[in-house]
């Protein structure tokens, strides 16, 4: 098909990535996952690359005969060779965890260069022969990152970006502009220099062909085109390209400089860099499918709902987007590990699973017809029915306990405010009218809106609704009523798992702040009675009164009461103990007592369950309301935990109910309440459980398959429209940015239909939500690929690039290589590895891969050779411990930079993130640095942002108003004796471009406060509450809900949060042992000092 045609089923293809051969003949790119060749003026393209998984970003070398390029083909995402005149399978050149695509070939076709994090501080440039060896760092600075590199035509100068925010935002973005600089390739080089000033998207540099000058993508005019400046900087540059509307993405250069091709409207063009006329490239493509794009899985695990009937005798549950049943107890008449009944057989997701009070049908939600609506399958009559039929979203549908009702959320979108508002709808389960009921409400969950239940006697709903002031609580609503009343008052804003007790007299639920510190509350509807032991006592010298003779029904009735949902309940359904279902039908249902709630004094009633360290949530409440079920993380393992909810053993200890490593949750009790279920893993569970609340036996699994096919091409369109969908449902700004939010769908969606890889349809949703101009978006997944591992040491470039040497440069504190009881030493030779000699041509990472937390024995030698040298075994460290190292090197730097600037009168705190272990590390750091100091920098640049902000900001606003001391010994100021951290000491804060989101809040509250002086350089201006949610292919997709403003009202999104001292960082300062920030920040805090005279 051609690239400006659509295919026989009406698809186009998704072209992109190209690059031109050296005399612009040609123009590699990818399409489905493959490398393609076409002649650059149009034609039928010949397939490269063939591989199940996916091929992209080719580079032609520089003498034509061979492609670079990255392949998933080993995970991650490392950069293979491939020749272009032979037929030798592709040469795999890195081994690395992570993606790091080609970026260039040296003039001389010897070297690739490309971005990586393997030394775990940098996104720094690297360079790699041909032939195989390890990475050579080129450039890198802490904490930085280069990308897009460019070597010069005499190789001698490299070009690249840094800063800037994702390739795919389209908009002008001042605060996340990207810059270009350019360094000398040589050992040592210090001459970095940006020559982009224009705040703004300067991306891709491409050298001319006499290296004087650079071709780049820039929006300097508004939109993305093609400019060109001189390496004297940006204040002189010609246009290439004037294009008034789409995109400029990705543009490459001819070696000759005469051709550069882009994408553009998702094909591939060419620019005459002489008369500058652009132009698309015609392109034929011969396609076939990459793979089959229909799957079978069958999954044995892989729940993620998962609901038992009300008899204890059925499940339901979810895997993959499908509603799936079976026995809750196969015993030995089923032969186990049969297929499990498949409900919905649709490419759509299917979810909000509920049982009907009699458990011969269930309900759940379905996007089926382009929105989610309420649908029911019955087991009896083998139908599926939809039971609603709008345009507004639908959620969470629940029977009553009676049967007569079934509530649901029903949320209208309003394009006037940020999203759907929300509703609860009651419909007749016999006449199938539909009402409102629950209105006016503020529910802001996502994606569903809010959480209810109902209570047992089908009279009430409890639901969760959030105040003016963010406050979450909990709120009930008689079905005969038309408003609402509050139940709880709590200063929370996160609420939900309700759990309506079974005898009605209480409400359990989970709340808490935006952190790790969920607590599990309890509200009694009435005052509860006192319970007196003595009558346990008087008890006993009553009369017993002699058994009176039951009648038959009686007898079968409490049976069945014994029997139900325990090892008994594979019993035919319509034959239990030689009942017919005819007598089962007569016997009278046990009487529902009505729910009284006194609301006088309700705020009262409220108490807490567990502490909040527990950051505990609740499961499930017993049919005898005598015992909760609640989740709970102790050393890092996530278990189910049971508890006394009986007024005599109130402060009991909690009873472990699980030792599993994997997580917990979906838990049921079966009608006796003598057996729970849950899932373990992606699996079905039970156990028994005691009158006292413990577990009796071991767990069982329940065995189930559920068969699915997955149709890619199906699969991801539904994964598009939801995605799509919620952000028209939830993006915080009603007018997407000045984005027309329906075009965008109507531009994407023929292009998500033709694309054949999970990779080119993750890359569609990312440019499709690129359009918002907006932080906080994105979508993505992760590939596995072979762990790397670490010794901790670097090593000198020169030796390593001139002779092949592996002579030790640096090594981490705390590292491997100095743990065993003779270390290894700077200026030492690496020499082997696990009996490896290392040589020019043996990539060390290779060697070290899989090798984490294994013994791994390595030789040393102060000269370069295996001959006398010495051997010690060392352990591996993993990326993350790696990184860990390299960050607290990084910080422990900056200390003692700080001491020595300051005469040791200032410490110094790095703030990593805005995460609670952050939040905590921040202080014992503050106590550490702090001590016998006179003030403190606090820097927060490089910090992605968080939640924990105003904890920060309390303890460094914090003031002493009284103070105690010990006869003699210590006086201290009563905030310090009662545990609450205070300062008081003189502080100034450092920020930088990559300080965003919480970072910004909390640069904002520092300033606003009047802490001190804030200086380096204004802040990434990405500022926006932001949730996650997971798309049925596996997809990760953000989604930014909640808007931020000063107090003023303005908007912290795109607009960067201001220093009071503006001071940059130039690059290559950290080689040369500089930090012009840390600079200023210690001489304008030593200053206020010097001035104040030490008071804060």
């Amino acid at each position: 098909m051609k690239s400006d045609e659509k295919a026989e089923n009406g698809n186009l293809p998704y072209l992109r990535q190209p690059s031109l051969s050296p005399d612009g003949s040609k123009i590699a790119f990818c399409y489905a996952g493959d490398v393609w060749i076409v002649p650059a003026g149009g034609g039928e393209a010949s397939r490269i690359t063939s591989h199940a998984n996916n091929d992209s970003h080719p580079i032609f070398s520089p003498d034509g005969t061979q492609l670079a390029f990255a392949s998933q083909r080993t995970g991650g995402g490392n950069i293979y060779t491939i020749s272009l005149q032979s037929s030798q399978p592709p040469k795999r050149l890195t081994y690395h965890d992570e993606s790091i695509p080609p970026a260039c070939w040296s003039p001389d076709g010897q070297w690739l260069y490309f971005t990586s994090d393997y030394d775990g501080i940098r996104g720094a440039s690297y360079k790699i022969h041909i032939d195989g060896c390890t990475p050579i760092q080129v450039a890198g600075d802490p904490r930085e990152t280069h990308y897009n590199l460019a070597i010069s035509p005499d190789g001698k100068t490299l070009a690249f970006n840094n800063n800037g925010s994702q390739w795919w935002r389209r908009g002008q973005h001042p605060s996340g502009h990207s810059d270009i600089w350019i360094v000398s390739e040589a050992v040592g080089a210090n001459d970095h220099r940006r020559v982009t000033q224009y705040l703004g998207k300067n991306l891709r540099p491409m050298w001319s062909t006499d290296g004087t000058g650079l071709y780049y993508l820039s929006d300097r005019d508004g939109e993305e085109n093609i400019w060109y400046m001189t390496l004297e900087g940006d204040t002189e540059t010609e246009q290439f390209t004037h294009f008034t509307d789409g995109r400029v993405l990705r543009p490459s250069i001819s070696a000759d400089g005469k051709w550069i091709a882009f994408e553009r409207d998702f094909q591939i063009w060419r620019l005459n860099v002489e008369n500058r006329v652009s132009e698309p490239v015609e392109i034929i493509l011969q396609t076939d499918e990459k793979s089959n794009p229909v799957q079978h899985h069958s999954y044995i695990s892989g729940i993620n709902e998962f609901e038992l009937s009300p008899d204890g005798k059925k499940v339901a549950f979810i895997v993959h987007g499908e509603v799936f049943a079976d026995l809750s107890d196969k015993g030995d008449k089923v032969r186990k590990g049969g297929d499990s009944f498949k409900v919905t057989d649709t490419p759509f997701r299917e979810s909000q699973l509920r049982w009907h009070p009699e458990s011969d049908r269930v309900v759940y939600i379905s996007d089926q017809t382009g929105h989610n609506e309420v649908f029911q399958y019955h087991f009896k009559e083998r139908v599926e029915t939809q039971l609603t039929d709008s345009p507004e979203q639908k959620y969470t549908p629940k029977f009553s306990p009676d049967g007569k009702w079934l509530a649901y959320i029903q949320a209208t979108f309003n394009s006037d405010t940020t999203g759907n508002e929300g509703e609860i709808w009651l419909m007749n389960t016999e006449t199938e009218d539909k009402q409102s009921f629950i209105t006016d409400q503020a529910f802001i969950g996502v994606p569903q809106p809010t959480e209810f239940e109902w209570s047992p006697d089908s009279q009430w709903l409890a639901f969760i609704a959030t105040d003016t002031n963010f406050f979450s609580n909990l709120y009930v609503q008689h079905i005969e009523a038309d408003i609402p009343k509050q139940l709880t008052f709590l200063s929370n804003i996160s609420t939900g798992d309700i759990l309506w007790s079974p005898d009605g007299k209480f409400i359990i639920f989970n709340t808490g702040q935006y952190r790790s510190e969920s607590q599990i509350a309890r509200v009694d509807l009435k005052p509860i009675q006192p319970v007196f032991k003595e009558e346990d006592f008087d008890r006993l010298f009553r009369e017993e009164q002699p058994d009176k003779p039951q009648p038959p029904e009686a007898e079968s009735s409490k049976k069945e009461e014994t029997d139900s949902g325990t090892e008994n309940s594979d019993e035919s359904e319509n034959e239990q103990d030689g009942e017919s279902k005819e007598a089962k039908d007569k016997k009278p249902k046990k009487k529902i007592e009505p729910v009284e709630i006194e609301f006088e004094g309700i705020k009262h009633r409220l108490r807490f369950l567990t502490d909040f360290k527990l950051n505990a949530s609740a499961e499930s409440i017993r049919p005898n309301s005598k015992t909760l079920i609640f989740r709970a993380a102790m050393t890092g393992q996530q278990n189910l935990w049971s508890l006394s909810l009986e007024e005599d053993k109130y402060g009991e200890l909690p009873k472990q109910l699980t030792g599993t490593a994997n997580g917990k949750g979906n838990v049921h009790f079966i009608p006796n309440g003598k057996k729970f279920y849950y899932t373990d893993g992606g699996r079905i569970h039970s156990v028994g459980m005691g009158e006292d609340g413990a577990k009796e036996g071991d767990a069982k699994a329940l065995d189930t398959r559920a068969e699915i096919e997955v149709n890619f091409h199906l699969e991801k369109m539904q994964a598009f429209d939801e995605a799509w969908r919620l952000i028209r449902d939830g993006f915080y700004d009603p007018q997407f940015h000045g984005c027309d939010w329906e075009q965008v769908h109507q531009t994407f969606r023929p292009i998500v239909e033709g694309v054949q890889t999970q990779e080119e349809f993750r890359e569609l949703l990312n440019l499709m939500v690129g359009e918002l101009n907006a932080s906080h978006l994105g979508a993505g997944g992760r590939s596995g690929s072979a762990p790397d591992s670490f010794l901790g040491a670097d090593f000198d470039r020169d030796t390593l690039e001139g002779d092949g040497h592996f002579k030790i440069s640096e090594i981490l504190p705390e590292s491997p290589l100095t743990l065993p009881e003779e270390p290894a030493q700077v200026g030492e030779y690496l020499v082997a590895v696990d009996g490896i000699p290392l040589s020019r041509g043996i990539n060390l990472p290779e060697q070290l891969q899989r090798k984490q937390g294994k013994r791994v024995t390595v030789k040393l030698n102060d000269k370069p050779q295996l001959e006398g040298c010495r051997e010690v075994t060392v352990q591996p460290i993993d990326s993350g411990q790696h990184r860990r190292l390299r960050y607290k090197e990084w910080v422990r730097w900056n200390e003692t930079y700080v001491h020595e600037k300051s005469d040791g009168r200032l410490g110094y705190v790095h703030i990593r993130e805005m995460s609670y272990e952050a939040y905590l590390q921040f202080i014992a750091d503050l106590d550490t640095e702090t001590h016998d100091r006179e003030g403190v920098v606090l820097d927060v640049r490089f910090n992605p942002g968080g939640h924990i902000a105003p904890f920060i900001l309390d303890v460094l606003h914090r003031r002493a108003y009284t103070q105690s001391n010990y006869r003699g010994l210590i006086s201290t100021t009563d905030t310090n004796l009662a545990g609450n951290r205070i300062l008081e000491q003189p502080v100034i804060l450092i920020t930088n471009e990559h300080s965003g989101s919480n970072a910004e809040m909390f640069s904002e509250g520092f300033r606003k406060l009047g802490l001190g002086k804030v200086v380096g350089m204004p802040t990434a201006g990405a500022v926006i509450w932001t949730w996650g949610w997971g798309l049925l292919d596996g997809t990760v997709f953000r989604l930014p809900r909640l808007r931020v403003t000063t107090l003023e009202g303005e908007n912290t999104e795109g607009t960067a949060r201001p220093v009071d001292v503006q001071v940059d960082r130039p690059l290559g300062e950290a080689a040369q042992g500089i930090d012009s920030q840390l600079d200023v920040a210690v001489e304008q805090l030593l200053a206020q000092i010097d001035e104040d005279g030490g008071n804060a």
